[in-house]
Formats: structure tokens, sequence, C-alpha cells
């Protein structure tokens, strides 16, 4: 047996029962001592002998709970023969006993000053403790510190239900960090569990009565207790007020339209309206929006959807997704948002077409929250893209250098976001990258997830995700889209998150769908106007359904599929095309070249040969990158000045201030026709690729065409 169980009291050692002894392998049959009132029982077809347990020293059997006087003790079950984690006998109200049934690791009482760590059923698999009742994990309420927001620092008392299990308060195990990275994970997987986030009371926190789908299951099984912890998640999602709706994430999909062209998704203002309209209604409280620098309808796009939703009474709070670039910071103050997602590239290849290493890039970061707290934001979260594939060092050294600027000015961040960017990371590289935050000592109120899923993993490990930083008392906000539709296969949808936690549950107990449907009918509840949320979200997707079908839009989440072909990001498509050129340079050549390009913004790629993904133009993430590939491909030259000068000038508004800086080179003319493609995209509500190429015809034109 792995998880050998302490014994309770020193005259109190008692051995597993069963059709054999478990330490001796010998038949648990003994012959009373002469003190003990002996009576003979039989249990598949063994001789037990039940007796008292001797008033000091020595080994024995036990008798029942009631047998034994013992009060308020659950009856023990599953002593069958020959388990390898036998039941010990528990205390007057027990906070803890073991479950039975062969399980691998067996849960220790806890003592007036825990050194919690996750013991039970499952445990070899990372599962926190669970109370006796099978209701729950039990939490720790850490102080006040590394890597916490303010308020811990109190041991609680926890309750199941209406009855209490333990009173937990700070162990010693926190209190001095690792020195390394190496013993980060470690120092990680000895944690006890984190604070309850903000938005939760305690008794928020806890499990809910057991479901009747459970009623007549065994507690003792692995699948009954992640059955419960499933169920709890819509208590934990409901409690965050879901996430984050990312309508910026969705813009950045492209794909092909019924033509054969290539265009992005889009939305026009009353369509964007409607969901976050709806997405109000669901009670979700974050929507994020590009910061849209340098386009002027963008920004009028993001004012009205703010205005209109002040006007309606909207509870949602909206966020400015944006570079750490003063333009883009500055853009989103102007517009009026108050809340601010930062993003920058730590990973290698980031480095590499950056030129700067990581502690540079935490500099530049560092200037982005300094400017963002000084125009007023009230909460800025940064995040590292591409942080599976950022190397540990790496990505300690950012953070390192990050938060020693944030304390020597006073400053701080509200929350950090861990993407998987290019969908291939795992639970324990989550796990790794909490253990260098804490290592660190970086203050954060909440994390941020977001999940793609160019492997086809990102409903399971969004699910598995919320599972761990539930357990760790941990506020993880998910980022999902309409209809889970974004950058190459996308991320995920709500409808999608919900029905993926859905799915699980039906796996664990797969004849029990019917009560299973009910039991999360029940949990995602009644909207405030009467109508179950799950009608709701149904209909939201209707709608989201409605919008694909007018743009004639195709979306494919699954791995490999065509969208995976198709950059609609500027930066991303720019980041391409250098390593791909990194790649020629350091004498790579052929299709491992451009499977190295690929590789810079996709987490996997086909097993066959695939081009180096091609830019789109019609789309509201154009960059001066998707414009200098078409007028390649198309053989496009320059204009003269003079001719370019009189063809924009019905565009005078979208340039602004560049309206009158006439491009006498390729590179200036590549940025401007990439932002008049921006522009339409949003004041039309979309564009398609030839109404794109039109707009590049402004600055160039066909080699063998006279002026």
């Amino acid at each position: 047996m792995r998880g050998a169980i302490r014994p309770l009291r020193a005259n109190l050692r008692m051995q597993g029962q069963g059709g054999r002894d478990a330490r001796r392998n010998t038949p648990a049959t003994r012959e009373p001592p002469p003190h003990a009132g002996a009576g003979v029982r039989r249990r598949n077809g063994q001789q037990i002998v039940a007796r008292e347990p001797p008033a000091c020293g020595g080994r024995g059997t036990m008798q029942s709970p009631r047998e034994m006087g013992m009060k308020r003790t659950p009856r023990m079950r599953g002593q069958g023969g020959g388990m390898r984690g036998a039941i010990r006998p528990l205390r007057a109200n027990p906070r803890m006993r073991g479950q039975g049934g062969g399980m691998r690791g067996a849960i220790r009482p806890l003592r007036a000053n825990p050194r919690m760590r996750g013991q039970g059923a499952g445990a070899a698999r990372g599962r926190p403790a669970v109370c006796a009742w099978g209701f729950g994990p039990l939490l720790a309420q850490p102080k006040e510190g590394i890597g916490y927001p303010p308020g811990g620092g109190k041991g609680r008392t926890l309750c199941s239900g209406q009855r209490q299990v333990a009173t937990v308060t700070w162990g010693e195990v926190w209190e001095k960090p690792p020195k390394s990275i190496g013993s980060a994970a470690e120092w990680f997987r000895r944690a006890p569990a984190h604070d309850v986030p903000p938005t939760q009371s305690i008794s928020q926190r806890n499990m809910s009565p057991i479901p009747d789908f459970l009623h007549n299951e065994n507690p003792a099984q692995p699948r009954y207790h992640e059955a419960l912890e499933l169920l709890a998640l819509f208590d934990y999602l409901k409690a965050m007020r879901w996430g984050v709706f990312s309508i910026r994430e969705s813009l950045q999909a492209v794909g092909e339209c019924r033509d054969g062209t290539l265009q992005g998704f889009h939305l026009t203002v009353d369509e964007a309206w409607e969901a976050v309209r709806g997405m109000d209604s669901l009670g979700v409280g974050v929507i994020e929006l590009p910061s849209f620098p340098a386009n002027p309808p963008g920004q009028a796009f993001n004012r009205r959807l703010l205005e209109r939703a002040a006007a309606h009474g909207l509870t949602t709070t909206f966020a400015a997704h944006a570079r750490c670039v003063a333009a883009d910071i500055r853009t989103a103050a102007e517009t009026g948002f108050r809340r601010l997602h930062l993003y920058i590239g730590v990973s290698p290849i980031k480095q590499a077409t950056a030129h700067a290493n990581a502690v540079q890039l935490a500099d530049k970061a560092f200037d982005a929250i300094h400017l963002a707290r000084d125009l007023g934001f009230d909460c800025v979260r940064i995040s590292t893209e591409d942080a599976y594939r950022t190397p540990l060092d790496d990505y300690c050294a950012f953070y390192e250098r990050l938060q020693e600027r944030l304390t020597s000015h006073g400053l701080h961040v509200d929350g950090i976001g861990i993407p998987d960017t290019v969908g291939v990371g795992t639970i324990d590289d989550l796990g790794d990258r909490i253990a260098v935050l804490r290592q660190v000592g970086i203050r954060f109120v909440f994390l941020e997830c977001h999940i793609h899923n160019d492997i086809g993993h990102s409903d399971r490990l969004y699910v598995d995700t919320l599972l761990l930083c539930m357990r760790l008392g941990i506020m993880m906000l998910p980022d999902f889209s309409i209809l889970g539709i974004g950058e190459r296969n996308g991320t995920i949808g709500l409808s999608s998150l919900i029905e993926a936690i859905y799915r699980r549950l039906l796996l664990l107990y797969p004849r029990s769908m019917p009560a299973i449907r009910q039991a999360v009918r029940e949990k995602l509840g009644v909207l405030p106007d009467g109508e179950l949320f799950v009608n709701r979200y149904r209909d939201l997707d209707a709608f989201f359904y409605r919008i694909l079908a007018r743009s004639g839009f195709v979306f494919d989440r699954s791995p490999f599929s065509s969208n995976t072909e198709y950059d609609g990001s500027g930066v991303h498509a720019d980041t391409t095309l250098r390593a791909f050129r990194l790649a020629r340079e350091q004498g790579y050549d052929g299709q491992q070249a451009i499977d190295l390009g690929n590789s810079a913004y996709a987490g996997a790629l086909p097993p066959y040969d695939m081009p180096l993904r091609t830019p789109v133009l019609a789309c509201f993430g154009c960059g001066k990158s998707n414009v200098r590939f078409w007028r390649e491909r198309e053989r496009l030259v320059l204009r003269r000045p003079e001719d370019i000068r009189a063809r924009i000038v019905p565009y005078a508004d979208d340039l602004a201030e560049d309206s009158h800086h006439i491009p006498t080179d390729e590179t200036t003319a590549d940025e401007l026709a990439a932002r008049l493609i921006r522009c339409a995209s949003v004041r039309e509500g979309g564009i398609n690729h030839h109404q794109a190429m039109e707009i590049i015809r402004l600055f160039y034109r066909s080699a063998e065409a006279s002026e």
C-alpha cells in the first residue's frame, strides 16, 4: 500500500480488516484476548472475530462505531476481502476517513495546524483530500502574501451541507518559497490549497448536497468524487460570472467563403450588440473587444457598444485587448475602456523575431502597465503569449523582472493570463507555471486561461484547468468566444464549455443520463426573467449560426482543418514569415523551413505537407505582411506618389494623421493599405477578398499596365 493511514490515537492502532491481513498476508481471524467479549461473525465465507479495542497498546480488529460508543460517526463500508487500504476507526465528530476498496492513497487526519496534502481516493492523480461524506474538497486559507490577493491569513471552519468537517489554518509549508525552478514544481505539488476567490464566500465554495444520480453509487470510487467536483464547477463558474467572452478572438478567425475566396469573420455593430446583451443576460462578467488602434471605425464600433451597454444598465465589464504598445493603450483609454488586457510574446521564436530577451520584454511590459495605471485603468491583466512553449527559465526571468519593476514603483497587476496560444499544453504545464508565479512572488487577483484547439483537446483541458484551480481556490477565468470560433481551429464557446462538463459526467455514469441532465439543468438554474439558463444559451447559439449563414463564413474547429492553413492576424503573419526566413538563414530549406515557419503560430502540423500559412486580406486584423503577400502574388508595382495622393482622398478620415503622408516606398504603402482594409472591414460589417484587393490597387498597379 503506497499511502499508509496514520493511527488516530496512541492506544488505537488498528489493522486492515478483510479476508487476509494486509500486512502479514495471514488470515484475519485471531483469538480474542482474555478481557474481550468476543463475538464471531462471518463475511465472504471467512470467520472474523469482532472484539473491543484494547485499552492500551496492541493490535486488534474493530467493532462498529455504534458498538464502540462513538458519536456522530458515519458508518463505514467497503471493507471487503483483500483490500489494500482498510478503513481505520475515527474519533467522535471525525474530520476525515479513509476511503476503502483498494485505493492507493489513504486520507490522513487533520491536526490543529495541518500541512495538508491532497490525499484520498485517487490521490496518486493529484486529487485533493475529500471529507468523510464525500461532499467536497477541504481548503486551506493562506496568508496574504506571495501570489495571492489580500484577505488571507486565518483558519476557517469548512462545512459540507450542515456538518462541520474541519478547521484548517495556515501551515508553514508556504513560508519559505523554493530557490529554484526545479524545486518549484515539487513545492506546488506539496502545497496546501489556495485562498477562496474574493467573489465567493466560504459557503458558496462548498459542494451542494449529493445529487440524485449519486445516491445509490459507491462513494469510495474515484468517479464518485470526480462527478461531485464536475457539478461543483457550475457553482464555481457562476461565482466568477463565467469568465471572459472574447468577441476579439472570433474576429481574428479566417476561413473560406462559398466562392472559395478567403475572408475573416465579421460582425455588424447591431450583431455585436445582440451578442453582448445575450451574454449579459446569462450573467457573463467580462466581454473582450479589440482596442482597434489606428482604426477610427473600430473605435467608433467599441464606443457605441460601451454607450449602449451603459444606457441599458448592463452589468458586464468591457475589456480592451491590446499589445504592450503605447498607441494601443491610449486608444483603449480614449474609447472609454476601464479594463485592459495586455499581451506580449516571450517564447523563443518571439524573442528571436523581436531581437529581445525575456528581461527586455519584461521591461516593455512594465512600461505598458505603468502607462495603463497613469491613464486610470481600474483593472490590468498581463499575459505572456504562447506561455506553454515558453521555457520555464524564460517564464521565470520575465516575471521576476516584472515583479521587481512593479514593486519598486508601487504598482501591481490584477490578473495574469496563461494562454495556450497554440493548443499544445497539458495540466502539468499549467501547474509548473503557477508554481513559478508563486516562486517569483507576483501577486494577482485572478488568472485567465485561453486554450486553442490545435490538437483537438481544448474542451478537456479547459475542464481540467478549471478543476485544478477550483481545488486550489484560485480564481481562474476561462476565455471563450462565439461558438469557439477563433484563430486557426478556435478555442471554446460557452455552450461547448458547459457541455464539456456535462459530457464528462455522462462518461462517468453513462446509464444515468436523465438524472445527470436534470442535475445539470438545476445547477444552471433559472434566469431572473424566468427562462431556463440552458434554453437561453441555446437560443444565443442559434443567433450566432444565423450570422455564419448570412456571411457564408465556413469554420471548422477540428484539428488540421483548412482553417489551420490561413492567418488573419498581421502580427502572426509577420512572425510566421520571420520564422521562415530565420530557418532559411540557419541552413534549413524546402518543406523543413516551411514547417519551422508554420510552427511559429501552430501547435500541431498535419501529417501531409502544408504550404506556408496564407495571410488573409479581408479581415479586421489585416497587417502589412498580409498586403505584401498578395501584391507580390499578383505582381503589382507601386504607383507614382501623385497618383496615390489623388486616389486616397476619399479615405482621408480613415488615414487620420497619416493622410498627408504619401508613400514613396512599399513598406509605407503596405501599412496604409492594411489600415484602410481594417477600417473598411469594421465600417462595412465585413468585406470580401475582391474589395480588399481594390484597396491595395489604390497604391499598386499591374506591372503591365501603364499609368
